[in-house]
């Protein structure tokens, strides 16, 4: 998935928790969902949804990316910012030095190109803060709940929406 759809997949995403979570008419249900939370899942990782920007996944969620020679780049950018950021509010924001390094390696992150990245396919699900075993089962009733990859089963938790 190139980066453009990637982003249009956050941005259906998004507009289809917004709809999910507005999509129950019981006040405890809804309460339930508020303390709920949106993650994009790929075979090998996740990132939440609202921490889906290239940056952000490169810190939290590398898994997400295609391997390739861009994806370790921003990668290695991205620890080496963290890393002079650490570096910084450690020795305090009068050294000229880290404070050098820090602008340079926030120029290099600017000036990355994020459409050179590829993704790998991601889905949306629902992750609860506490379990309530009957509200996750009425959850799952939701026309927004993807029900080939959903198990219908009391025993799962795993709530999985369609984005199409």
């Amino acid at each position: 998935m190139n980066y453009r759809d990637f982003m249009a997949c956050v941005g259906r995403s998004k507009k289809i928790w917004q709809d999910f979570k507005q999509d129950f008419d019981n006040s405890d249900l809804q309460t339930f969902l508020k303390h709920s939370y949106p993650v994009l899942c790929c075979p090998s990782g996740q990132c939440n949804l609202d921490a889906s920007d290239h940056c952000s996944m490169a810190a939290w969620s590398p898994e997400s990316f295609v391997p390739n020679q861009e994806s370790a780049a921003l990668i290695e950018h991205v620890r080496v910012l963290n890393h002079i950021r650490r570096e910084f509010e450690r020795r305090g924001s009068r050294d000229l030095e880290v404070k050098k390094e820090l602008g340079a390696a926030r120029d290099q992150l600017d000036n990355f190109d994020p459409s050179l990245l590829e993704f790998q396919e991601h889905r949306l699900e629902a992750r609860f803060s506490y379990l309530n075993m009957s509200f996750i089962q009425q959850i799952k009733k939701s026309r927004f709940v993807d029900r080939e990859r959903t198990w219908g089963s009391i025993a799962s938790i795993r709530v999985v929406l369609r984005t199409d």
